[in-house]
């Protein structure tokens, strides 16, 4: 007897992000966590910043987004987010690896829902990616 693949959540996520070692962590630990990611990637502040109304087109769930970035910082895409009458109600959760008190406390200030460092530790990593999930698929 064959056992069904357990249901899947699945999550829309705007994802800015350059690393693709990083978005395979991403989509790697989301699997163990038995999330389906719908993702709309952009690997530049200014392709997020042009892409951000076209990416509304598929209902996000929530914008993952990395502060550093090529091209600009992902400050410069918070602001875009929130600055779009489109936009400015996505929940954003920065996943990044700096650990600048200054980056974080900016993020704050442009209304963030989360702050995810990148850990080296794979079962730290997926245990935060996995709160920042129920956050986005419990969306209202």
């Amino acid at each position: 007897m064959t056992q069904s693949p357990p249901d899947l959540k699945t999550v829309r996520l705007v994802l800015v992000e350059d690393s693709d070692s990083d978005v395979f962590l991403l989509t790697d630990a989301a699997q163990q966590l038995l999330y389906d990611l719908r993702i709309r990637r952009f690997n530049t502040a200014p392709r997020a910043i042009d892409g951000l109304e076209d990416a509304m087109n598929d209902s996000p769930d929530g914008v993952l987004l990395d502060l550093n970035l090529p091209g600009g910082s992902g400050l410069d895409v918070l602001r875009a987010i929130r600055d779009s009458v489109r936009c400015r109600n996505l929940r954003v959760v920065v996943m990044t690896s700096s650990l600048s008190g200054r980056d974080r406390e900016a993020a704050e200030r442009l209304g963030i829902q989360g702050y995810l460092i990148k850990s080296s530790d794979l079962n730290e990593f997926v245990r935060a990616l996995d709160s920042v999930l129920r956050q986005f698929s419990t969306r209202s």
